[in-house]
């Protein structure tokens, strides 16, 4: 964040900075800007009932300054915009040098982290897994189509998906594999595949707490055995368990961050008490509705359908990658890591930064002259 408070300090104090320009930048997303302050008023809301306001605070304080952040560094890229072949290059090289780290920690007990006096457990190796998960599809679009380069990101993808499945992060493989299915929908059917693709979100969103009881029945034995209990069933088991509370607090769910201490409150509740104590549900649509209840879920719902909407103004070319990225961050969200964790919603920000800044650019290159 605290590079983005500074870009912002260094445009104030450009001779050409403007406060009618800005205005006029943000105003383009007033509605969503309008429904994520009235999210983010309700998530703060939520800690006067909440069980562990303290902890709930703390996210909710992240929370806001991560859409700070991302506020501020939208306004910095919208005046000092960054080209294609910065951005490509500037992907190209995080994404080798994160993809050798997971290699070097991971066949090598962590030699890096050690020296920098972290631990040496290998789930630490799962963020930058789904990291590299989000930003390859944004790779193969601004990648130029000439040999050299294609070349180049052919030898980048394998050496990134090799790091994703020598890691421990299975929300990073899964969604590594969705996502090329998502692009060779979006190519095939163009814009026409974006209300089908909003559907599925939506479904998920409203279905997942209420499906999760036979997700463990509806999977046939086979895969079960292939992936093991660990991976998928004690996932489901996970958002039954949660599941099963949500007739508690229907309307206004129970309060920030309230899944982190919901076997001690609610344990007795369910048959087994373990599956409410791994922190958060493992599942974005479980907490919302067990954390903020039908009103979250209603916010978060509008929200999404100003995001889809807003797809159908980008260029043909660029839905099959946009739509990939956007189901690889859906499919990790549904599966594994919590709906208040700030480095997932940096992530993400960042994400959606560079996709903003790159149909930006594209906007002002291909504007009449």
């Amino acid at each position: 964040m605290g590079f983005a408070v500074l870009g912002v300090a260094l445009l104030l104090a450009s001779r050409d900075f403007q406060l009618e320009k800005v205005k006029t930048q943000l105003s383009a997303f007033r509605t969503p800007l309008i429904l994520s302050g009235l999210l983010l008023c309700f998530m703060g809301a939520s800690l006067l009932w909440s069980p562990i306001p303290l902890r709930g605070a703390d996210a909710w304080t992240a929370t806001l300054l991560n859409v700070a952040a991302l506020i501020a560094a939208f306004l910095v890229v919208a005046r000092f915009r960054p080209n294609s072949q910065t951005v490509h290059l500037g992907l190209a090289v995080s994404l080798v040098i994160t993809a050798v780290l997971i290699l070097i920690e991971i066949h090598y007990q962590s030699p890096v982290r050690t020296f920098l006096g972290g631990t040496a457990e290998l789930f630490r190796m799962n963020r930058a897994a789904v990291a590299i998960s989000l930003f390859l599809p944004l790779l193969f679009y601004v990648t130029p189509k000439r040999p050299f380069h294609l070349v180049a990101l052919a030898i980048i993808t394998v050496l990134g998906i090799y790091g994703i499945f020598s890691s421990i992060s299975e929300s990073a493989k899964l969604a590594v594999l969705v996502a090329p299915i998502a692009a060779a929908g979006a190519y095939t059917f163009g814009r026409a595949a974006i209300p089908y693709f909003a559907a599925g979100v939506l479904i998920s969103l409203w279905g997942s707490p209420f499906v999760a009881p036979y997700i463990n029945d509806l999977i046939p034995q086979t895969v079960h055995e292939v992936v093991g209990y660990g991976t998928l069933g004690v996932r489901a088991d996970i958002w039954s368990s949660f599941g099963s509370l949500l007739s508690l607090k229907p309307i206004f769910g129970q309060g920030l961050e309230a899944s982190y201490v919901a076997a001690d409150v609610h344990g007795h509740l369910v048959p087994d008490e373990k599956m409410l104590g791994m922190a958060h549900p493992h599942n974005f649509a479980v907490q919302v509705w067990y954390e903020l209840g039908l009103t979250g879920v209603v916010l978060v719902t509008a929200l999404l359908l100003m995001f889809f909407r807003s797809l159908r103004h980008l260029p043909r070319a660029m839905m099959p990658a946009v739509l990939a990225t956007t189901s690889a961050v859906w499919t990790v969200a549904l599966v594994s890591h919590g709906a208040s964790q700030s480095w997932w919603w940096s992530l993400v920000g960042i994400v959606a930064l560079i996709w903003v800044v790159i149909y930006l650019t594209q906007q002002e290159t291909n504007a009449p002259t």
